[in-house]
């Protein structure tokens, strides 16, 4: 893939637009660390990282940390499976299905998002259009994952296991009062839940590696990470259609 990598799928409160600041504020030599992130979601910023020594991605979803396993190991596999013509019907029919297997939540989780997504929200014009999927990326993100460790764990493990002098943690953790139901797109809807900030901001005060966080702007994140390097960055969510100010917070 040339240029800017997009992620994979969508998530609420995906760093694609802002990306770029994210990376640039990172420590000089990132790519030397063992690179972690615990709250891995659409991958935006792991995805457009130079290339790693050693990185660990995680997340507490199960689909999503499925998606990133097939990308890895069976990216010829998937691409075969989701590629094709689909109407109104289909787009139905699929989001009726239960599949029983890793392989075929995966498939079903991003034909829902692309299907929705390229008809603008709308699923499709009228009942007889029909929107065609052509996914030609997966091997790239085979290739990105190909040394990278995928987990499914809770944050705190997962920061716990992997911290040392020489690690750089990159959280993107759910935002304050995200614990509900949010529609992405007609028809789908996606599940965030809290964490406990207080337990995570105490956690990263106890480690010997590097932190970056991306996190809402609010003055009890202000107030827990004080004694930190804190920046503005203005961007723009597009399921609210407002512009608004997130907080890059480092312990460097």
């Amino acid at each position: 893939m040339e240029g800017e990598a997009r992620p994979p799928f969508s998530r609420q409160g995906g760093k694609y637009r802002i990306y770029k600041t994210v990376i640039a504020n990172f420590p000089k030599d990132y790519q030397e660390r063992t690179y972690v992130e615990p709250f891995v979601g659409g991958g935006s910023v792991f995805f457009n990282t130079e290339p790693l020594k050693k990185s660990v991605i995680n997340d507490f979803d199960e689909v999503v940390v499925e998606t990133y396993k097939a990308l890895k190991n069976n990216p010829k596999e998937l691409e075969n499976r989701i590629n094709g013509t689909y109407n109104e019907k289909d787009f139905y029919e699929i989001k009726a299905m239960k599949p029983t297997s890793a392989m075929g939540r995966v498939v079903q989780s991003l034909l829902l998002q692309k299907l929705s997504y390229m008809s603008s929200g709308s699923v499709f014009s009228s009942p007889t259009s029909r929107a065609k999927v052509i996914d030609k990326d997966f091997q790239f993100y085979s290739d990105k994952l190909k040394n990278t460790t995928i987990l499914n764990e809770d944050y705190k493990k997962v920061i716990q296991k992997y911290d040392s002098p020489t690690t750089l943690f990159y959280c993107d953790p759910p935002y304050e009062e995200s614990n509900r139901t949010v529609r992405v797109y007609k028809d789908i809807n996606m599940d965030y839940k809290d964490i406990n900030m207080d337990d995570f901001a105490d956690l990263l005060s106890k480690i010997k590696g590097k932190f970056l966080v991306s996190i809402n702007n609010s003055p009890r994140i202000r107030k827990l990470f004080s004694r930190y390097n804190i920046k503005k960055v203005k961007t723009y969510y597009s399921i609210s259609d407002t512009y608004v100010t997130e907080l890059l917070i480092s312990n460097y």
